[in-house]
């Protein structure tokens, strides 16, 4: 009886709220390609973040968000498949799509090597619209996230691709929400720091296992004046191969 009304005491809380869903890693190592054409494929699943934008979109004017309570909110954070992609264009630079599409330039050590490695990587971020609906459909929240990630990740190799590493990013985003009710539409152009610290680590040469846990904060700018900081927390586990 008592985990029912649990449920019915969430379905509450969160019933009317607006979220959106960002990445829980910028899955950034410190190592570029092998060779020009080079390449690396990765694959795993990923704990993605739920980050609360409006408390509730059925209210005159929507409410914001104010902090409390949102630990509910980590039942509902999806675990999500994912595909990582990296080219080598040029000597220790790639080309690179995971949570998002840009460039990683290798600026300490190079891809074979051994000891401290670091590179920097910048690129778009584009998850999308993300939607939400009440009361029977008569009343949505319609949000499109857009912004520019960058960052640095540095580890410490024992052979080529047996290490551990640091990576610290950020997404300065975007984001428009539009909120219709049955007689009114409300319409916010809110802005974002999306930042991401992850402990990771590879094992494996050719073909190798994966593993990362994060510690993310996002600060929500909001369009009307004031902000709202949420921190979580999330791990990866995946795999891939060089060639």
């Amino acid at each position: 009886m008592k985990p029912f009304l649990f449920l019915i005491l969430m379905s509450f809380l969160i019933g009317c709220s607006h979220s959106v869903i960002l990445p829980g890693s910028y899955r950034q190592k410190p190592k570029s390609a092998e060779k020009q054409w080079g390449g690396e494929v990765g694959l795993g699943i990923q704990e993605m973040v739920s980050v609360e934008v409006f408390n509730d979109i059925t209210t005159d004017p929507p409410q914001r968000t104010d902090g409390v309570d949102l630990d509910l909110l980590e039942i509902a954070i999806p675990i999500l498949p994912f595909i990582d992609l990296s080219l080598g264009v040029f000597n220790n630079l790639d080309v690179y799509y995971t949570s998002g599409l840009g460039l990683r330039y290798q600026w300490l050590g190079d891809s074979k090597s051994t000891g401290w490695n670091a590179a920097v990587f910048a690129g778009a971020a584009g998850y999308g619209a993300q939607s939400d609906s009440e009361n029977s459909g008569t009343t949505s929240a319609d949000t499109e996230i857009s912004g520019v990630e960058y960052g640095l990740s540095f580890g410490h190799y024992w052979t080529a691709n047996n290490g551990l590493y640091l990576s610290v990013g950020t997404t300065d985003g975007k984001a428009k929400t539009k909120i219709t009710q049955p007689t009114k539409i409300f319409k916010y152009d809110d802005q974002f720091d999306h930042t991401i610290i992850s402990l990771g680590g590879t094992y494996g040469e050719k073909w190798y296992l994966w593993l990362e846990m994060s510690s993310i904060s996002t600060k929500w700018k909001f369009d009307e004046g004031g902000s709202n900081t949420q921190d979580n927390s999330s791990f990866l586990v995946g795999t891939g191969v060089h060639w």
